[in-house]
């Protein structure tokens, strides 16, 4: 048996993965995120000990094909250095399998697994774009492009079933797509992007803003009157009740993101979607105005194969496609 470690970190948790060539997680495990790069990538180092050791305690003969990262921020093309992260204090430049390799040795894990394995570091989203093209919805798609609908709106382009990195690594930031110029917030730096419009946060006060023409929204009631409860969770619900005012939200975000997916499709004519992310839960609430938006905003002759697609992987996604990296 192969297995790799796949290793994806956000703001709050650091998630390790012992996963085969099939997609198979044997072992889980997870650390919180500290702040610090070097504590960050200490963490990583121990998480990844102790998985590497509990499969091969487990089965002896098993072969170890190295570690994937996925990390918050741009990554080089070499896949072993990470341009930036504003995300982790002190991440910037760093050459990660250099620093982690250095790590494990201390650890003592070079004795067990040699030093022959790779240690490859991969954008966060392309990382979950490869999870889905390997083992989910896109492991039939030879292109996609993967969105993902959370606290941000990430993205990760794939083309002949390999993640697209653009000139220098920093393809695929999807989410940065302005297409709202005369917009008077800006975003990340950016006016009326994606993100911008309808990042988690941003649905939740949209929401807000129109109970004044819906007093009696089903939200007020599944959230307990508590407004800084809301959530796309919430709001998904009272839609399942044919709540207008979530019928607004939802059609209003889908039509943001069909805005954005047909500007992608305009540009690189492809015409695969598969969309992750929590607040891609809304499902078809979402994709039907989507849909709509991109066939609105494409030439005619550019609608054939159009296809939405939820992503099938959940959270699983970013520590499968990392571990994929090695594979």
């Amino acid at each position: 048996m192969k297995f790799g470690i796949g290793v994806d970190f956000g703001g709050t948790y650091i998630k390790f993965a012992a996963v085969s060539t099939v997609g198979e997680i044997l072992l889980t495990h997870h650390l919180p995120t500290d702040a610090n790069a070097e504590r960050c990538l200490e963490q990583i180092a121990i998480g990844c000990s102790e998985l590497i050791k509990k499969v091969i305690q487990a089965n002896p003969s098993a072969d170890f094909s190295g570690i994937g990262i996925g990390i918050p921020g741009p990554v080089n093309l070499d896949g072993l250095s990470s341009i930036h992260s504003d995300k982790i204090k002190g991440w910037q430049h760093l050459n990660v399998e250099v620093v982690l390799r250095d790590k494990l040795t201390t650890l003592g894990s070079a004795t067990m697994i040699g030093n022959s394995f790779k240690i490859l570091s991969e954008n966060d989203a392309n990382a979950a774009a490869l999870g889905e093209a390997f083992f989910g919805a896109g492991k039939n798609l030879h292109h996609f492009v993967m969105i993902t609908l959370g606290t941000g709106v990430g993205g990760g382009i794939i083309w002949n079933r390999k993640v697209f990195r653009g000139a220098n690594g920093a393809a695929g930031e999807l989410g940065h797509i302005t297409i709202d110029y005369t917009s008077p917030t800006l975003y990340a730096g950016i006016r009326g992007s994606i993100e911008g419009k309808i990042g988690q946060k941003q649905i939740s006060e949209f929401a807000k803003t129109l109970l004044s023409r819906y007093p009696h929204s089903k939200i007020l009631e599944l959230s307990e009157g508590n407004l800084d409860r809301l959530e796309p969770k919430i709001l998904t619900e009272a839609a399942r009740f044919d709540d207008p005012l979530a019928l607004e939200v939802w059609t209003y975000v889908g039509t943001i993101l069909g805005t954005g997916l047909a500007n992608i499709l305009s540009v690189l004519d492809i015409r695969k979607f598969i969309i992750g992310g929590g607040v891609s839960g809304a499902g078809e609430f979402i994709f039907e105005p989507a849909r709509k938006a991109i066939l609105s905003y494409t030439l005619k002759e550019m609608h054939d194969d159009i296809e939405i697609l939820p992503a099938a992987l959940g959270n699983q996604a970013g520590v499968l496609g990392s571990a994929a990296l090695t594979f």
